[in-house]
């Protein structure tokens, strides 16, 4: 994750804000689940904050350990969740930040998170804002790893299920659009704001309850692939050549379900050192590093990781001057 600025600057941000908000302090334990290289807890290590990360990727876990976040390399079970509290006491603050939507097993996993933390402690979770794919077209944001699509209006029955409620949640831009809700044990002394109720007003007036909602979605979906698919055969038909700069996940789902290929993109340019030199599922397109754009410079860009968009025009915008 920390190859990006954005989210960079997305997660220092969000550890000051919780920090701050929630006065955590040196006496304060910060849990990050699907902590990645650290980067969200090198945030809450700059407010004094105690932090350990559970990371299942060995090689990015092993990054982070590096970096002087304690991390377990592990899946987080309830193993993973009694070792933390042996090692380091219950949590102020668990976070699982893009995480909650690629867990098969969401009820065990919020058990294990309600065992951690403190009686007055909270669970904050980040994840793709359904409303946003829908009303923005983020379709390509659905992609194997997200097992579960969340609004406002579902997670406050599924937490209610477990003893714990949504005391606040707002809408952040990572992502295409993303909730971040703030949960607590029913005993917990934090008070519900204003933005709860708000948010779920909203889901409401637009149909989240309503099946048509969808449907309307799913044809706007398909007419999107047709309109990209023609735009990107015109270009070159006219002879001229493609790059594409980004190969998240999402980049896979945008281009198997075009079917756009290696026979219209001559390669994608992505910032990771752990992407250069694979290729991308299903349609072989290879995956290079920046610097080939200038060795192979094409007509056009598409840019597929495009939450990142602002950040990768501005690399670009030497090679649209030459």
């Amino acid at each position: 994750s920390s190859t990006s600025n954005t989210f960079k600057k997305h997660f220092a941000e969000m550890a000051e804000d919780i920090s701050k908000e929630f006065n955590l302090d040196e006496k304060s334990l910060a849990v990050d689940i699907g902590s990645n290289d650290g980067i969200l807890l090198k945030g809450f290590q700059k407010s004094k904050v105690q932090v350990i990360g559970v990371e299942p990727a060995a090689n990015v876990a092993k990054i982070a350990e590096e970096n002087g976040v304690e991390t377990i390399n592990s899946f987080f079970n309830e193993d993973a969740a009694k070792e933390i509290a042996a090692r380091k006491g219950h949590a102020d603050v668990v976070t699982a930040a893009n995480v909650f939507a690629h867990v098969n097993d969401i009820y065990g996993f919020t058990e294990n998170v309600k065992f951690l933390l403190k009686k007055d402690g909270i669970f904050v979770i980040e994840v793709q804002y359904f409303i946003d794919t829908v009303q923005k077209m983020t379709f390509d944001n659905i992609y194997h790893e997200h097992l579960s699509y969340f609004t406002l209006t579902s997670l406050t029955h599924f937490f209610k299920r477990h003893g714990m409620e949504i005391f606040d949640a707002r809408i952040v831009d990572s992502h295409g659009g993303s909730l971040r809700a703030f949960v607590k044990k029913n005993e917990g002394k934090h008070k519900t704001g204003k933005n709860v109720d708000k948010i779920l007003k909203h889901e409401k007036e637009i149909g989240v309850d309503n099946p048509e909602l969808y449907r309307r979605f799913a044809r706007k979906v398909y007419g999107v692939r047709e309109k990209l698919k023609s735009f990107v055969e015109n270009i070159k038909k006219q002879g001229m050549s493609i790059a594409g700069y980004g190969a998240p996940a999402k980049s896979t789902t945008l281009l198997n379900f075009c079917g756009i290929g290696s026979d219209f993109i001559d390669y994608i340019v992505d910032d990771s050192p752990l992407k250069i030199g694979l290729y991308t599922p299903g349609t072989h397109i290879p995956v290079v590093g920046p610097d080939f754009i200038g060795k192979k410079r094409p007509d056009y860009i598409l840019i597929l990781a495009w939450n990142f968009a602002e950040e990768i025009l501005a690399k670009t915008k030497k090679y649209s001057s030459q």
